[in-house]
């Protein structure tokens, strides 16, 4: 039984330590500085600019691209259809699909918006930034509309 107590302490000595660790009484205080952002707010620095062309960046990292969908779609409409799965994707190529059945085309061009509207804000707040190299500027703008392209394309 000693034994039992005494790991049981030891677990909650553990705990009160690892929770005195990781919580400050300041960690509410930075979800008001996340809610607080906005498109007029946020464009301020070199560093917001990076972060804002990385995240029209992550667009192309979801199922619905180049990870899973579109392959998946461009793949069953030639000679290797999937008949396997939930979904069917064999039905794409006789045009006997339902978008009801999956979200497989709205999840593509939903994503594409999402990523064009990324890029939009990128090319139309990033040049009002103050940089001190030009030419990181340039580049931040020259991938947004690059990535804008991709999206459309």
């Amino acid at each position: 039984m000693k034994k039992y107590l005494r790991k049981i302490g030891f677990l909650t000595l553990l705990l009160g330590i690892v929770n005195q660790i990781s919580c400050d009484s300041n960690y509410l205080e930075d979800v008001d500085v996340l809610t607080a952002l906005d498109g007029n707010t946020f464009y301020q620095s070199e560093a917001d600019a990076i972060s804002a062309v990385t995240a029209a960046y992550t667009i192309l990292q979801g199922r619905a691209l180049y990870k899973v969908e579109l392959w998946a779609l461009e793949y069953s409409v030639g000679d290797f259809a999937m008949t396997e799965g939930g979904f069917q994707y064999a039905n794409f190529p006789n045009f006997q699909f339902d978008n009801t059945e999956s979200q497989v085309i709205t999840n593509i061009y939903s994503d594409c918006y999402k990523g064009i509207a990324r890029a939009n804000a990128v090319i139309d707040k990033v040049p009002q930034i103050t940089f001190t190299d030009n030419a990181l500027q340039d580049r931040i703008v020259g991938e947004a509309r690059f990535l804008r392209g991709l999206y459309y394309f």
